[in-house]
């Protein structure tokens, strides 16, 4: 009897052990691949749509097969000075596994701006500052000494148009929160224009204010934190930080964009 009992202890334990094997082997950890299509657009406009930029582009997993519908355009940043746009893709297969894949396309028109993302054109912000300065000079007198009241309102116009600089920024962001739905993490940034000296030692993530998700804790999603682009404070100049993330069920985040002066 008491060898009886222990063969078919020994068989419960073996069949107890294969099927934690299958069910370990049968687990989805991998997720799905892109592939971009021959023959898909290389060349990038400040018209171009998220649908165009979503032609060509496939997803396929090797446990769910074609999840090309899971495909998104998460965020995209322009390099080289507007000179290009870079794309990133995101898709996941049904067991949430997420794969993302960069892109990089040529800006056609040398226009980085995109609305639907909110990006900021470097070009258009030194144009606006042109602007400022032109209007300014056309309305001074031509006198040569410029007496103390005068220093004093153009010192105000330029801080008037930082301020508006970001006024306009931290709307066009606001505008992304708001068009987000219900799932999606949302990235709030303490503000999203700085003017900073040059040598300045940048602390990326000291410009995060809050992440809020309907799953993930705040603190979760801070260690999950994405930042593309690159500011060298060596040198003047603009540059731009897209933030974001991606919660536990796959849901991005809004590409929440730092445009950092350097001057």
């Amino acid at each position: 009897m008491k060898k009886f009992l222990v063969v078919l202890l020994v068989i419960v334990c073996i069949g107890l052990g294969a099927g934690v094997v299958f069910l370990k082997g049968s687990d989805d950890n991998e997720g799905p691949k892109i592939t971009f299509e021959e023959g898909k657009d290389t060349k990038y406009s400040s018209n171009t749509t998220k649908d165009e930029l979503l032609q060509k582009v496939k997803a396929y997993d090797e446990k769910d097969g074609d999840v090309t519908d899971s495909l998104t355009v998460e965020t995209m940043y322009p390099k080289n000075d507007g000179k290009e746009m870079v794309i990133i893709f995101v898709a996941k297969d049904k067991s949430n596994n997420v794969t993302k894949k960069e892109f990089t396309m040529e800006a056609a028109d040398g226009n980085a701006e995109n609305p639907d993302i909110g990006l900021i054109d470097p070009d258009a912000i030194d144009e606006n500052a042109a602007s400022t300065d032109s209007t300014e000079a056309d309305s001074t007198d031509s006198q040569d000494v410029v007496d103390a009241d005068s220093a004093d309102a153009a010192s105000a116009d330029t801080q008037n148009g930082e301020e508006s600089l970001e006024a306009q920024a931290q709307k066009t962001q606001e505008d992304k929160i708001a068009q987000l739905s219900p799932q999606a993490p949302k990235m709030y940034l303490n503000t999203y224009y700085v003017e900073v000296p040059v040598g300045t030692v940048l602390d990326k993530l000291s410009y995060v204010k809050d992440i809020q998700d309907d799953v993930d804790t705040t603190s979760a999603l801070f260690k999950k934190i994405q930042i593309t682009g690159d500011v060298n404070t060596g040198a003047a100049g603009t540059y731009e930080l897209t933030y974001y993330v991606v919660d536990s069920n796959g849901n991005s985040s809004n590409g929440a964009v730092l445009t950092v002066v350097v001057k």
